[in-house]
């Protein structure tokens, strides 16, 4: 006649085998860090030359923890740059982010301190370094704001 086991005390077997195998196995743990940290950022939108200059703003995020990062500091880099005028950032779990964004409309271009401005629609001045802008645009003159 077998021997009678108790179920409940099998999977208490079971769970503390488990446990004590996952906890000791600290190989695991470094795997999941690695699994979710930052490996791609994707950038729509924009021209090459203007996604290489965000490109290497945004490299310092790259591998972080994609659950710590938070898009209000992406976010706050993207504000850098004068000539941004919509941003959505999504996450893409593993280990992507895709940040889509919308060039502002040149509206004018200006001479302040010696320096060339472009004038967006998003009421910014943009520095003439960061973007590539070849169309006749009006110039403007005057003090303002």
């Amino acid at each position: 006649m077998p021997l009678q086991t108790n179920k409940y005390k099998l999977y208490l077997y079971l769970f503390f085998f488990i446990f004590l195998t996952s906890i000791f196995n600290f190989q695991i743990l470094d795997n999941y860090q690695e699994k979710f940290s930052l490996k791609k950022i994707y950038i729509y939108g924009l021209s090459n030359n203007e996604k290489q200059n965000i490109e290497i703003e945004l490299n310092k995020l790259k591998n972080t923890n994609i659950f710590k990062l938070k898009e209000d500091k992406i976010i706050e880099i993207l504000k850098k740059f004068n000539f941004l005028e919509n941003i959505y950032v999504n996450k893409v779990i593993p280990s992507k982010i895709k940040i889509y964004l919308k060039k502002t409309v040149i509206v004018g271009k200006t001479l302040r301190n010696g320096e060339y401005f472009y004038i967006g629609k998003n009421g910014k001045f943009i520095k003439s370094n960061q973007l590539n802008e070849t169309n006749y645009i009006p110039l403007v003159f005057g003090e303002f704001r």
